[in-house]
């Protein structure tokens, strides 16, 4: 599967004709509840499997279909089919917005990831997306609101 360039698109390129998206987090496949999928390049990733398997914490709001989280001081906020998100209170334009398939939020994995300072890459050799946390992260750290 090959996706066009983009701020939020992971580009890989399953060479074994397999469409299966493999996400492995810290070295460890995440098994997801919903498959993920690629959206004009995007590749989305059922929300509550993605942030749990990062540890951090996070509020839904059914009314305003919104969600918040938080992991080691870095916070991201995002609403359903909303092209505007917040990372660290900066808006980012998604490239595709959050979005429901089958009851479960799918959210652009490259966004949440790097709002939660992970990195993203894809390792053709293992056929996989590899999420880890930045090098630095004990340093940089925004300041939590008081």
């Amino acid at each position: 599967m090959k996706l066009p360039k983009g701020r939020h698109a992971v580009e890989f390129h399953p060479s074994s004709g397999d469409h299966t998206v493999r996400l492995a987090l810290n070295r460890t496949i995440v098994p997801f509840t919903e498959q993920p999928a690629v959206v004009d390049g995007t590749s989305l990733f059922p929300l509550a499997d993605l942030l749990q398997a990062m540890g951090a914490k996070y509020e839904w709001n059914p009314q305003e279909e919104t969600v918040s989280a938080e992991r080691a001081g870095y916070v991201l906020w995002l609403q359903l089919n909303n092209p505007v998100a917040r990372a660290n209170g900066e808006d980012v334009r998604l490239e595709v917005p959050a979005t429901l398939r089958n009851e479960k939020t799918m959210v652009p994995l490259r966004f949440v990831s790097e709002a939660l300072h992970y990195e993203v890459t894809w390792n053709a050799p293992k056929q996989v997306i590899e999420v880890r946390p930045k090098k630095d992260e004990s340093k940089n750290r925004p300041l939590r609101p008081v």
